[in-house]
C-alpha cells in the first residue's frame, strides 16, 4: 500500500471512531436521563394554580419596585442636568471686552 492509502484509512478510521464514541455517549446518556426521569408525580390542580399565583404576584410586586426606581433616577438626572446648566460660567470669548 502507497502512504496515501495509509493516511486515508488512519483518517477513516479515526472518523469512525470518534463518531461510534460520540454516537455510543448519546445513546447512553439518554437512558441514563430515561432511568432518572421522575415520576407521574403532579400536584393538585389548584396547589400548581395558587403557587403560580402567589410567584407571579411577587414578581409584579418586584417589577413596580424596579419601575420606580428608575423613575427616580431619571429625576435625579434631570434636577442634575438642570443645575449644571445654571452653574456653568459663559465662555470667556462670549464675554464682553472691556
Amino acid at each position: 500500500m502507497s502512504d496515501s492509502t495509509m493516511v486515508l484509512l488512519t483518517g477513516l478510521l479515526g472518523t469512525v471512531m470518534v463518531t461510534g464514541l460520540l454516537a455510543s455517549a448519546i445513546v447512553g446518556a439518554y437512558f441514563f436521563g430515561r432511568g432518572r426521569a421522575p415520576k407521574d408525580v403532579r400536584p393538585s390542580d389548584a396547589d400548581t394554580s395558587e403557587r403560580r399565583l402567589a410567584r407571579m404576584e411577587a414578581l409584579l410586586e418586584q417589577l413596580a419596585t424596579d419601575v420606580e426606581r428608575v423613575g427616580e433616577s431619571q429625576r435625579y438626572v434631570a434636577r442634575l442636568s438642570a443645575q449644571s446648566e445654571r452653574a456653568v460660567p459663559p465662555h470667556p470669548e462670549s464675554l464682553p471686552i472691556p
